[in-house]
């Protein structure tokens, strides 16, 4: 279960190092390298968040946009 306003490394990320790290807050996803915090965060709402979910679910190829 994910914790609202602190950094977690969601369950399916496994152990293999290469890790994002997510943080919930009541308006936003935010998303950084687990092996470089400091670096980019990105940042979603939580309408995008949930559309990228589902569409890494159906195995769909997802490109951020911009």
């Amino acid at each position: 279960m994910p914790r609202w306003n602190e950094w977690f490394t969601p369950s399916r990320s496994g152990n293999g190092g290469n890790c994002v790290e997510t943080l919930i807050t009541d308006t936003t996803v935010y998303v950084r390298n687990s092996k470089r915090p400091a670096a980019a965060t990105v940042a979603f709402t939580h309408g995008e968040w949930r559309a990228f979910v589902a569409s890494v679910q159906e195995g769909d190829d997802y490109t951020l946009p911009g």
